[in-house]
């Protein structure tokens, strides 16, 4: 699958389904890209408790730590925000957004073969965009 097509609302639609359909609770996204596929996916299937999300671009990486920081920024800023309120930790080349409710997206800037074994083994779901 090219990452264009990932980033597709389409893809991302039959992707939520797939997700929906199997009961998904865990998943792995290599090709994280600037963040907005992966926040996407984890904001709109609350069947997700665990997204981790792998990218090996810094440009991109940073970028995508910008998006997260913006996003926990507006669901934590006016108490208005449809979606729960929500923690961000950063440890070097780890980004952390946890929820309210315990959900927990992970970005990390990774080469695919340094990524955690333990990110594709407990995964439901494996995604290579």
């Amino acid at each position: 699958v090219s990452t264009r097509t990932t980033r597709s609302p389409e893809a991302q639609a039959a992707l939520l389904r797939r997700i929906d359909a199997k009961s998904v609770r865990e998943v792995c996204l290599f090709g994280a890209g600037d963040g907005r596929s992966s926040l996407s996916l984890f904001l709109l299937s609350r069947r997700i408790r665990r997204l981790r999300a792998v990218e090996v671009c810094s440009a991109r990486f940073l970028r995508a730590k910008k998006a997260l920081r913006a996003f926990v920024a507006a669901a934590n800023g006016t108490g208005k925000a449809r979606w729960p309120r929500c923690d961000l930790t950063v440890h070097g080349a780890l980004v952390r957004l946890t929820t309210a409710t315990g959900r927990v997206l992970e970005l990390r800037r990774a080469d695919f073969f340094d990524a955690p074994a333990t990110a594709v083994a407990e995964a439901d779901l494996v995604v290579v965009a």
